[in-house]
């Protein structure tokens, strides 16, 4: 298992179902109490109303690596629920290349609310 600021990479066992490929997982949780200020932030640009949550986790992360390394979306899939980021990757490599890319932008708050205003504003990008 590895660690990388929030992002945990743990290799998958025994995948079945459609996620043959899938063998990496990177994992995000963003309701732990230090990350209080990553919350409120998404909080900001909640798409649902209260008491549920669609901060569009998923569609920040996306954004960054279209940005980036476009060719990585082909080897990841995305999930998430409540404040939880969690994405499948087929490889170490791309799992490692993915978190390499994101973390920088979640350790800067301002950075990250400029990707989160991009998702909840499309138009205005």
């Amino acid at each position: 298992m590895e660690y990388h600021y929030s992002f945990k990479i743990t290799p998958l066992k025994g995948v079945a179902g459609d996620a043959s490929e899938q063998q990496y997982q990177i994992l995000a949780a963003f309701d732990l109490p230090e990350l209080l200020s990553y919350k409120t932030l998404f909080d900001r640009y909640n798409s649902a109303p209260p008491p549920y949550f669609n901060g569009n986790l998923v569609d920040i992360a996306a954004l960054i690596v279209e940005e980036y390394a476009p060719q990585l979306l082909d080897h990841l899939e995305f999930d998430e629920e409540g404040y939880w980021l969690d994405i499948y990757s087929d490889s170490n490599e791309i799992a490692t290349q993915f978190v390499a890319l994101v973390c920088p932008v979640y350790q800067n708050l301002s950075l990250l609310e400029q990707y989160a205003q991009k998702v909840a504003n499309p138009s205005t990008s």
